[in-house]
């Protein structure tokens, strides 16, 4: 919802198509966040070893990239209905993408306190 309700600015008349783009890029980005938290149901992210595998940020890069092609491009975006995001946009979705790593962090800890598989 935050995603969808950022860009709304009372004279933007666009804001709603906005909203829905940025959604749609943080549907995009988010599971690539995630990827390093699956990687195992119980130890932290920062335990594991290599805390950053190559082969999984190879992965993320191009996921990554072939997402802001779709947004940067300007003649893919009427396919895939984005506009170019200004600076506030990009950290607000950067932000919300990443949130998710904390979050499964905390539940992990919450997991392994309380002993639970």
């Amino acid at each position: 919802m935050i995603a969808y309700l950022a860009p709304l600015r009372q004279t933007d008349p666009l804001a709603g198509v906005h909203g829905r783009a940025i959604a749609f890029s943080l549907l995009a980005l988010s599971p690539l966040f995630h990827a390093f938290n699956c990687r195992s149901a119980r130890a932290s992210i920062f335990k594991l070893r290599p805390v950053l595998p190559l082969t999984l940020v190879g992965a993320v890069v191009v996921s990554a990239g072939i997402h802001l092609t779709a947004v940067v491009v300007p003649a893919l975006r009427p396919v895939f209905r984005t506009f170019p995001m200004s600076g506030s946009e990009w950290m607000i979705l950067l932000a919300l993408s990443a949130s998710i790593i904390p979050v499964i962090e905390l539940l992990k800890l919450g997991d392994r306190l309380l002993g639970r598989t």
